[in-house]
């Protein structure tokens, strides 16, 4: 097979996969049942998921423009917001975050010249997204723990003190590069597609250990603000089907889903987080149709985002037409 028809492959089983996995689940919970459910979805619960979902896109598009601007590169919040929403729209075509992600880092690349700094900007944002995303559902798992019986509490504060700490002496000037050398040294050893990933994590971390404390702080605190307005627009989700769910627990329900879209078997998770929902969510009696109807309007928040930013595309495209017009 060719080095051109494997990406082609993947992505018609990756279609295919998830024409599959959503004709079960419709299959599973009833599509006259999901229809009713959406069809009666609570419309001021409605506006404020997607009011919210613009305001969390924009503050996940100010980390990362705080970052591009603290070390040094010249791009504009609107350039930022630009490439989120383009990155966004490819998400729901291409599979998998990474090749989205390309589009971004190609566009930030072309605005400021820097290849390698912005691709370190974009990490670190996804890192300090991720870790704000992780602590906080640890830590909400721990309090809401639906199995007892399981030593689960303990796992998760575990869980948030070592990602407390992992992120302070990656971030520490003398730990972090002692930290450094250890992953390469264990990933030196390893396939290229699991030692280039460690290598980009790496350089990143190097790159923004001289932002100092007071610019991490910030950034963190912009991330934090952005994942705990995701949990809000969670819960406006489920609020908007019915779906009685208690609030401290949607962190962690919100952990899980994350952690499934690390493995991108279908186009934009969709069809796995419905299953997860359906799955979980039995355990606070709300019905399969319900759950399933909730996991449906969190992937409308998606194609709202691509919407927004096919049409920033388009204008763009205009734009850049008009210009090369009045050149000639």
């Amino acid at each position: 097979m060719s080095a051109r028809a494997a990406p082609r492959l993947v992505a018609v089983l990756k279609v295919v996969l998830t024409a599959l996995v959503v004709a079960l689940l419709v299959r599973f919970v009833g599509w006259r049942e999901l229809a009713g459910t959406l069809a009666a979805a609570n419309r001021p619960w409605l506006f404020a998921m997607y009011g919210t979902t613009i305001v969390t896109f924009s503050l996940t598009a100010l980390s990362l423009f705080l970052l591009l601007r603290k070390t040094g590169l010249g791009v504009s919040y609107g350039r930022v917001v630009y490439a989120n929403a383009v990155s966004s729209l490819y998400g729901l075509i291409v599979p998998g975050d990474l090749l989205a992600g390309l589009s971004k880092w190609a566009i930030l690349s072309s605005s400021t010249g820097e290849r390698a700094r912005v691709l370190s900007a974009i990490v670190f944002n996804k890192v300090a997204l991720a870790a704000a995303l992780v602590l906080i559902g640890s830590l909400a798992f721990a309090r809401e723990n639906p199995f007892p019986e399981a030593p689960f509490t303990s796992v998760s504060y575990l869980a948030g003190l070592v990602l407390f700490g992992g992120t302070i002496a990656a971030l520490h000037p003398r730990a972090g590069p002692a930290i450094d050398r250890v992953l390469l040294g264990v990933a030196r050893p390893l396939p290229p597609f699991v030692k280039r990933p460690v290598e980009s994590m790496i350089k990143s971390l190097q790159a923004f250990r001289s932002i100092g404390p007071a610019g991490h702080l910030q950034v963190v605190a912009v991330a934090a603000t952005a994942v705990v307005l995701g949990f809000t627009g969670f819960a406006c989700a489920t609020r908007a089907v019915g779906a009685a769910v208690p609030l401290p627990a949607l962190p962690w329900i919100a952990l899980i889903l994350f952690v499934s879209k690390a493995l991108p078997l279908t186009m934009s998770n969709l069809g796995v987080r419905e299953g997860i929902l359906v799955l979980i969510f039995r355990y606070y009696d709300v019905a399969p149709a319900t759950a399933a109807a909730s996991g449906l309007l969190l992937f409308s928040n998606s194609v709202l985002i691509g919407l927004c930013g096919a049409v920033l595309q388009a204008v763009s495209a205009d734009g850049t037409k008009k210009k090369k017009a009045r050149v000639k």
